[in-house]
């Protein structure tokens, strides 16, 4: 067989100690007998022919119908004429694939079953009967592992071959010697070195030699001292054979050797076929090599297509194989000279595996072979040894029917929907078929349509069927069908979501908004025309459906229960459940109360006393959802709640679990034992549908293997509780992953189950803390003192469960405050009224206390959020989107020990997603202003503290203001992104006093010139208007002086993809008196020039030039020197500063200056590496 076919899924179990129904107390009832088969779905057998003639057949335990008998155990033996023989028994315990057969009936097998979370894998030996033989040693595998092969030797030792790397712990790696008793053979040990096979290891086979060597053919190279690749010997011991070298044999570039037939001259066939990458067009073949193994040319080589499976070798050599391409397709056999054996003639039209080789020379194929087998299900063949088939051989194969849809009648018959084609062996035509109350067939209804496209169905009283089909389905959406099956023609309604009352009336759900967020209930008579007696309920929604979907349920009487949105908190929606009146009206007397609905509500059930049961699922923590169940009163009192199983990852409902909790609700109301109540879930890809009688009757369709199922089930302890009522803690967890600094602090939580209401209550050290009463609690650590094993006791009416104690541990030690590199602020750019945040995460013993500050200043305007764990402390403040939130931020940590600083960001917004040109207190007072030096202008005024503005391609924008020396500032910025200017100290607008513009007026103050989203095309330049720069000449007063530059703040940089075009800010002084002052672009890479007046920090202020990097920055007329002494901060991307001449905006020279400032990287000054001094 092929080796993929023997992979399993390893499935991972979540034990975490629920509370579930007791599974024990259904069982499969043995009134309702129907067998529902499907000749359509996939069905997978793997055969093993034994030395008496007999067959093992190893099918799937839960999908696959062997001789119409599902096999709990997934294995059974047939006898010789394909009758099953019932003297084989297996117990259902996992998954068995059959692998030797002894010659005294015993089976090896390979057994895949869970054992705690994982499935574990091991060999197990049955005895003829079937049951386990006690005498064999079943060895440990490596978790994963999947046993390809086993061979009998001498002495009924076993060859054992997988991707297995250990065996009991000792390393085997691909093959091991195994005694007769399973235990690890001390005489061999596999030659092959690996610690992973994670790659081609299942391209690999082994041969028993007639002498007891081995033969070895797959993806492996380098093997011994020859290093052999694809093909070697190994002596019995396992050690390389060395008087076999094979690797002058000429096989075909990229195919590997792939099995190996002996002949008697000791000669060997050896098959290759392509195992790389490069997929199909490969040849595949059979060559024949020495006992040498150098290549015998006398062998006619057959080279039989690409697409070819070697299978076994018969007794006089000959060999079967299966050509899918080439000259002669087909199932064929191959003389041992390497001729095809024309005598050989095998019929194959459909897909075939490849035969298993019986003792008398026959051959089983995994496969019908005709159409005609595949038509009777015929999907075991047994072949003679001349190719012709055995037709009297007629094992019956089919995949158990995949069940869509039930409905229970009146008189107790179920209708039943499906891809279902063989009831109790019968044959049905269309998957739509009705059963007896015992699981014959009721051959009276007959319906033309077929149901395998059926969502849901619904009888009413009188016997009609409502079937929804899935959209696109045969015959339409919805669709009525009389008692005999054939189609209502004259029934009115054709779409909608409906269920029926105990008077056969109908009701429609269905969405008036194309979100399915509000949706209209109507009711109808039982023929569908509008019920005038009725007011339809509008009920707004927002079920969390996976299909979008209402949910809703009908009583018997005419009441309706349907989820809906409460309308007191629109901007924040919650769910509750209401009830509507038989006449549609909504009923004030049910309202929820007491006890929190589910948080995702997948089904509602009404109960003969006017409450419910509500079915869903909670969110929650290891496990993302779990059942969750709330019975309420006929008021909207609850009156517990379960928590129940996983639904996620497993997509599992439980059906046995929500069959339990509903028996539970109708012996609780005292309901008769006729009563019959049924939930219909939505959920994933299938629907659950689980309807019990309060007699103990379970008709489900059960998630199984993938696919629903339709079981009954009967009740084995009608009196006892299906949920066992004393709280449970599901699940625990601990906020802290280590110990306790000082400051620090850990939230210790539980999840309960069983049965709710309860009460918790926290202790230390087993004695009880006052006021810890909440499901969680939060340790906050003064000192040693609040170390201490803490537990949480649960209690109900029913009991009381402690859990196991949480560890917690205090660590005094003092440690100076640190910023997590990895959760440092971080740069920020916005959309205008955009809501974002910075995070600082500061560490140190006691906790620090974290600072935010905004261009300097401690921020007391942006709301901040702490939140301490156990060694750090998160500090989040947020940024609302304003204008006035540009600017330059940074957080320090403080504790005993110190004060540490973070990284300084730049925050500021981005307009160019918004399509606009200003945004904030600006004006544009001159739009396409041609000037003489051929730029294109858009005049802009600032009119308030903060404006944002962009530029036109090809445009430049400029916005002017005026300083706190009176000059007026012009900023021209070109290219991509958006500039934003921040005043401080702002005042105006008015009149520039030392300019001849008495019609316009100033914006005055102090400006930060943050620019967001830019790159290479984006330029900046920066200037005072003078008589150098200024086109009108009339705008100076002859008596006033003027010092001709710019006073700015600082200038900050973000990029889009970090570059950024050029800055001219030579006629720029920056100054400051806190935070930066400078140039602030840490992570841009300029391709243009930097120049910069000059630079002087005052107080509190520290200067800077952090350049991502470029290639030529200047400082034109000034010298650096600081008036509070402080270094100049750079970055390793400043390369050189040339100190050169400048000029002012009034052409005043400013001869070149030496540098009187020391310059900073990381610590390091850097002034004699980077500055460049004029000459003297």
């Amino acid at each position: 067989m092929n080796s993929r076919s023997r992979m399993v899924l390893v499935v991972v179990l979540l034990a975490l100690g629920l509370a579930p129904a007791r599974a024990e107390y259904w069982e499969t009832d043995p009134a309702f007998t129907a067998v529902l088969e499907s000749s359509t779905r996939p069905r997978s057998v793997q055969l093993l022919a034994t030395p008496s003639g007999k067959l093992i057949v190893s099918q799937d335990p839960v999908t696959t119908y062997l001789n119409g008998v599902l096999r709990p155990s997934g294995l059974t033996r047939l006898n010789a004429d394909g009758s099953v023989d019932d003297s084989f028994v297996l117990a259902p315990d996992g998954i068995h694939w059959p692998l030797v057969a002894y010659a005294d009936g015993r089976v090896l097998v390979w057994h895949t079953r869970t054992e705690g979370t994982t499935a574990a894998s091991t060999l197990v030996r049955l005895r003829p009967d079937g049951s386990s033989d006690a005498t064999f040693h079943s060895p440990i595998f490596d978790p994963g592992t999947i046993a390809i092969s086993a061979q009998l030797q001498a002495g009924d030792r076993i060859l054992l071959t997988g991707n297995f790397l250990t065996v009991d712990g000792l390393r085997q790696t691909r093959l091991c010697v195994l005694n007769a008793d399973g235990t690890v053979s001390s005489s061999f040990t596999s030659p092959f070195q690996e610690t992973s096979l994670a790659g081609e290891w299942e391209h690999f086979s082994v041969t028993v030699l007639a002498d007891g060597r081995f033969m070895v053919a797959g993806s492996f190279v380098n093997l011994g001292a020859a290093n052999l690749h694809g093909l070697a010997r190994l002596l019995a011991d396992g050690t390389v054979d060395p008087t076999l070298n094979a690797n002058a044999v000429p096989f075909p570039d990229h195919a590997d050797p792939q099995r190996v037939y002996p002949q008697s001259d000791g000669r060997m066939l050896v098959s290759y076929a392509n195992t790389s990458i490069l997929g199909p067009g490969l040849p595949r073949g059979i060559l024949r090599v020495n006992a040498d193994g150098s290549h015998d040319p006398s062998f006619h080589s057959a080279v039989l297509g690409e697409q070819v499976i070697f299978g076994p070798q018969q007794s006089d050599g000959k060999i079967i194989y299966h050509a899918y391409d080439g000259p002669a397709p087909g199932v064929k056999r191959l003389n041992p000279d390497g001729t095809i054996d024309s005598s050989f003639a095998l019929i194959t039209e459909v897909s075939v595996t490849m035969p298993v080789l019986a003792a008398d020379g026959t051959f089983y194929f995994a496969s019908p072979l005709t159409h005609a087998r595949a038509a009777a299900d015929h999907w075991i063949t047994h072949v003679l040894a001349d190719g012709t088939i055995d037709a009297a051989y007629q094992p019956v194969v089919r995949a158990q029917a995949r069940i869509t849809a039930f409905a229970r009648q009146p008189d107790g018959k179920l209708v039943i929907a499906g891809d279902v084609d063989h009831v109790n062996g019968t044959q049905v035509s269309n998957g739509f078929v009705r059963l007896n109350a015992d699981g014959s067939l009721d051959p009276t209804f007959a319906p033309a349509q077929n149901g395998s496209s059926v969502v849901s169905l619904v009888v009413q009283p009188a016997g009609k069927v409502l079937a929804t089909f899935a959209p696109g389905g045969e015959a339409g959406p919805l669709r009525r069908f009389n008692a005999d099956g054939s189609l209502d023609a004259g029934f009115p309604l054709a779409t909608g979501e409906v269920q029926v009352d105990a008077a056969g009336r109908i009701y429609r759900l269905h969405a008036l908004t194309a979100t399915t967020t509000m949706y209209r209930l109507d009711r109808f008579d039982p023929d569908g025309n509008p019920d005038p007696t009725y007011t339809p309920v509008v009920v707004p929604s927002n079920t969390d459906d996976s299909d979008g979907r209402g949910v809703f349920a009908v009583a018997p009487e005419g009441a309706v229960f349907a989820v809906a949105r409460a309308p007191s908190i629109p901007e924040d929606p919650v769910l509750t459940v209401y009830r509507y009146k038989p006449d549609g009206l909504q009923d004030a007397g049910f309202e929820i109360r007491e006890i929190a609905l589910p948080d995702i509500m997948r089904a509602l059930v009404p109960l003969p006393d006017g409450g419910v049961v509500v079915i869903g699922s909670r969110r929650g923590s290891p496990i993302p959802y779990t059942l969750s169940f709330v019975r309420y009163d006929q008021n909207g009192r609850g009156e517990y709640r379960y928590e129940g199983g996983d639904v996620w990852p497993t997509d599992r409902f439980h059906t046995r679990e929500v069959g339990g909790v509903l028996y539970d609700a109708l012996r609780a109301v005292g309901a008769p034992a006729e009563t019959r109540v049924r939930a219909d879930i939505p959920h994933s890809h299938f629907p659950v549908a689980v309807e019990v009688s309060a007699n103990g009757r379970l008709t489900a369709l059960d998630h199984n293997a993938g696919y629903q199922t339709l079981v009954q089930l009967q009740r084995t302890e009608p009196t006892s509780p299906s949920v066992d009522p004393v709280p449970k803690v599901l699940a625990s967890t601990n906020s802290a992953s280590g110990a306790l600094s000082v400051g620090g602090r850990a939230t210790l939580a539980v999840t309960a189950g069983g049965l709710l209401p309860v009460t918790y209550q926290w202790s230390k050290n087993g004695v009880p803390i006052v006021g810890a009463t909440e499901a969680s609690y939060t340790v906050a650590a003064t000192g040693p003192a609040d170390a201490g094993d803490y537990t949480v006791t649960i209690t109900n009416a029913h009991g009381a469960v402690t859990s196991a104690p949480i560890a917690l541990a205090v660590t005094t030690t003092p440690a100076a405050p640190a910023f997590l590199g990895e959760y440092a602020p971080s740069n920020l750019s916005f959309l205008p009224g955009q809501l974002s945040t910075l995070y600082g995460i500061g560490s140190g013993n006691p906790l620090p206390a974290l600072t935010w500050y905004h261009d300097g200043l401690a921020d007391t305007v942006h709301p901040v959020t702490l939140t301490p764990s156990h060694d750090r402390v998160t500090s989040a403040l947020t940024i609302p989107g304003g204008l006035s939130d540009t600017g330059l931020y940074h957080v320090t940590a403080t504790n005993d020990t110190g004060v540490r600083s973070s990284p300084t960001v730049i925050v500021g917004p981005k307009l160019g997603l918004l399509g606009l040109k200003l945004f904030g207190d600006a004006q544009e007072i001159g739009p396409d202003i041609r000037h003489p030096n051929g730029n294109t202008y858009d005049q802009l005024l600032l009119r308030g503290r903060v404006a944002s503005i962009t530029a036109d391609p090809g445009q430049v924008s400029r916005i002017s203001f005026v300083d706190l020396n009176d000059d007026i500032v012009q900023v021209e910025f070109s290219g991509a992104g958006t500039l934003t200017v921040v005043l401080t100290g702002e005042s105006g607008p008015a009149v520039a006093s030392r300019y001849n513009q008495p019609d316009v007026a100033y914006m005055k103050g102090h400006a930060a010139i943050v620019i967001t989203d830019a790159d290479e095309t984006t330029d900046v330049t920066i200037l005072s208007v003078g008589s150098l720069t200024a086109v009108n000449q009339g705008l100076f007063k002859p008596t006033t002086e003027y010092d001709g530059v710019a006073d700015i703040a600082y200038l900050a940089i973000l990029s889009r993809n970090t570059f950024f075009g050029s800055v001219r800010a030579g006629n720029v002084s920056f100054f400051g008196t806190r935070g930066f002052t400078g140039i602030h672009a840490p992570e841009v890479a300029f391709v243009g020039s930097v120049f910069v007046g000059d630079i002087d920090a005052h107080d509190d202020a520290t200067p800077v030039l952090t350049l991502g990097s470029s290639f030529d920055t200047a400082i034109t007329g000034g010298n650096l020197e600081q008036a509070n002494g402080r270094a100049v901060i750079v970055t390793g991307g400043v390369r050189s500063v040339r100190f050169v001449a400048g000029t002012t905006s009034h052409n005043v020279l400013l001869p070149a200056q030496h540098n009187r400032a020391r310059l900073v990287h990381d610590g390091e000054d850097v002034t004699d590496r980077i500055v460049s001094n004029p000459s003297p």
